[in-house]
């Protein structure tokens, strides 16, 4: 899934952290924050001579940035190329109680990937993954057995993701390991594990840098690591958050429903759309949308997406709250930063 209202990057099922605040950041921060996020390899001397700032400064601009969690440097994998074959999006109502204990053994499930707290047509939403069909069946109903008080009233089965933003992300980044990936379409020893735990959480580094820290040399680092990238299992992204960038303060989901497929290909033009699943059942496609305020998320639910030629039904899952977003699973789709297609070159 893609939303940015989190109040946490939460993998553990813990509570979620304090509200994020915007933070205050001036022009030459903007910048910076979009040169990486178009290319997360540029070096501190290629991003001065684009702002017209010293090596040192950037240092010290990018270091104030990171440590209050506006960007990190990161991987994202291809949730298929790892070996999930399957996803499903679960609508939910809760009979009684509280919400957030409700839903609590979901956070904790090794497959669910988001948990929301929504208001509009339901009142939570919950994504997850599966090696297959079988499987995600599976966990759907030891969900359904785990949380009496909640109701799942609608599955929708992914079939495709046309739009995905990877360089969006909430932050702070948590660790994880490779050994969660299932059926990875590369083979993986320690040393390619070592390097994808510690690019997870210390992409900024050098690779000299990573390279003593998994102790092999810098060209071990470099051909792993663009061997891994070649074969479209993972991609290195300069990950913003929208809280502290402050720029997307408002999120909803929208399940739609279509007289005709070929709508789905005008969804990625519209503004504030993040990214775009199409599925199989109740819904024929779900958006994720995030805007700077109420006002700009209404004019793309009121009037933007109704617009779209084919469109006949759309149902909207405001978020209140994310309970868990394991953010570095995604569809590395062509739509998003290509980054992938760059050789490594960061130094």
């Amino acid at each position: 899934m893609r939303a940015g209202s989190s109040d946490g990057n939460q993998s553990d099922g813990s509570s979620p952290q304090s509200r994020r605040r915007p933070v205050d950041l001036d022009d030459i921060d903007r910048q910076l924050c979009q040169l990486l996020a178009d290319d997360p390899t540029l070096s501190r001397r290629e991003l001065g001579h684009a702002v017209g700032l010293t090596d040192e400064t950037i240092s010290a601009r990018l270091r104030w940035l990171r440590d209050r969690n506006v960007i990190a440097t990161t991987i994202t994998v291809d949730w298929e190329a790892a070996g999930h074959n399957a996803a499903a999006i679960l609508r939910c109502t809760v009979r009684s109680g509280d919400p957030s204990r409700a839903v609590a053994p979901a956070l904790s499930a090794k497959h669910v990937v988001f948990v929301a707290l929504t208001t509009g047509c339901c009142d939570l939403v919950i994504a997850l993954l599966g090696v297959d069909m079988a499987a995600l069946r599976a966990e759907i109903a030891g969900l359904r057995t785990q949380m009496p008080d909640v109701r799942v009233v609608s599955t929708d089965v992914v079939v495709d993701v046309p739009l995905y933003d990877i360089c969006t992300h909430t932050l702070p980044v948590v660790a994880w390991s490779a050994d969660e990936l299932p059926a990875p379409n590369v083979a993986l020893d320690d040393i390619d594990r070592q390097l994808i735990s510690t690019l997870a959480v210390a992409g900024d580094e050098s690779l000299r840098s990573i390279a003593r820290r998994i102790e092999v040399s810098d060209a071990t680092v470099r051909s792993r690591l663009q061997r891994l990238v070649d074969a479209g299992l993972l991609r290195m992204v300069t990950a913003r958050d929208p809280i502290a960038f402050g720029d997307l303060n408002d999120h909803a989901l929208a399940f739609m429903s279509l007289q005709n497929t070929q709508a789905i290909e005008q969804l990625p033009e519209i503004k504030n759309v993040s990214a775009v699943y199409a599925t199989l059942s109740s819904s024929d496609v779900i958006v994720t949308l995030g805007a700077a305020n109420t006002h700009s998320m209404g004019r793309t639910l009121a009037r933007d997406l109704r617009r779209v030629d084919g469109v006949s039904d759309i149902q909207v899952a405001h978020i209140l709250t994310v309970l868990r977003h394991r953010t570095h699973l995604v569809r590395l789709v062509d739509q998003a930063a290509s980054t992938g297609e760059r050789r490594v070159t960061r130094r």
